[in-house]
């Protein structure tokens, strides 16, 4: 019955937002001005399998200055924003906007990495409320192209990931270096930093970890073989149908994106302590996904729960709880 219910939140969610297509279609992939073809980009990015950081660089320029600004305040959390370490060609997403909530002076920070094409951050917003009840800071980032920095006349996360197959790896390049210069100022006001990422923010969230030490990393609803989630995903139907129209297959989208997949940098992980949170039902990031995500980091402690997607939110409390008891074990 709990599967039935929770497939069916789901496919209710997804025909509600079915709709949605990515209306920019780019005719060449390219990445720094190099037209690469699915194999060749495979070819060019194998070197950095082994050594990430040097495709993931904290910026596209040697020097960069982190000029973060307090921009406004709540009860909740303070806003901040920097500029993004790498250019774009949209105004509104050269800025890097985050909120950090704070109760109390905190020793742990918790970096919340959300999922795609969010029209808003409440739900996360709410979560990072309770995990600072807890006595545990948190951050909560906006991903290139979502909320304040998506560009007019598109919706939310409508670019980030979509048929532009190497603009997609353009984009998570963007952002883990933005989340690489986060954790590297605050990694001397706190002592222990960690990430949890959910869903599709998992898989920034991850190559974060393969570039990055943390003390903790939290997998949620995410997983590995990034072509094969999209293209079996119930949530990325219309992505298939772009890459179908550019004559791309599953085993291309994966050669493409493979520098981008924990299938291939996963063994880089430099994550203290890993515990992985798993959607039992779940055909949006289809859960055979999940569990090889979890092969690849060797099988770490397991959180089941007994849900799909999106409906995954009615689990929210005990997830949190869950998190919070592992944070403070830590310590």
């Amino acid at each position: 019955m709990n599967k039935f219910i929770s497939q069916l939140i789901d496919n209710l969610y997804r025909k509600a937002t079915q709709k949605k297509t990515c209306s920019l279609i780019f005719e060449k992939e390219e990445l720094d001005g190099i037209e690469y073809s699915n194999e060749s980009f495979h070819d060019y990015s194998k070197p950095f399998f082994n050594s990430p950081e040097t495709f993931y660089q904290k910026s596209e320029l040697g020097d960069y200055l982190f000029d973060i600004r307090e921009i406004e305040g709540t009860q909740k959390y303070k806003s901040y924003s920097f500029t993004s370490p790498f250019s774009t060609q949209f105004n509104e997403n050269k800025n890097c906007y985050f909120k950090l909530f704070t109760q109390n002076k905190s020793t742990t920070l918790l970096i919340f990495s959300p999922g795609w094409a969010r029209p808003n951050l409440k739900m996360e917003v709410n979560f990072c409320t309770k995990v600072s009840k807890a006595g545990i800071d948190c951050i909560l980032p906006a991903k290139p192209f979502h909320q304040e920095r998506t560009p007019k006349g598109f919706y939310s996360g409508e670019l980030f990931i979509s048929a532009n197959q190497l603009f997609t790896v353009a984009n998570f390049r963007q952002y883990v270096s933005e989340l690489r210069n986060i954790v590297s100022y605050y990694r001397s006001k706190y002592k222990k930093i960690g990430i949890v990422g959910m869903s599709s923010g998992g898989f920034q969230a991850g190559l974060l970890t393969t570039v990055e030490d943390v003390d903790f990393y939290f997998p949620f609803i995410t997983g590995a073989e990034l072509g094969s989630i999209t293209w079996n995903g119930n949530l990325t139907k219309f992505v298939k149908k772009d890459l179908i129209k550019k004559n791309v297959t599953e085993i291309l989208l994966n050669k493409i994106w493979a520098i981008a997949d924990q299938k291939y940098l996963g063994h880089n992980c430099k994550a203290k302590y890993i515990k992985q949170y798993i959607s039992k039902y779940d055909e949006i990031v289809p859960t055979k996904y999940q569990l090889i995500l979890n092969d690849i980091y060797k099988k770490p402690p397991v959180f089941y729960i007994d849900s799909a997607h999106t409906s995954v939110y009615f689990s929210l409390g005990s997830i949190i709880e869950d998190m919070i008891r592992e944070i403070n074990s830590l310590n």
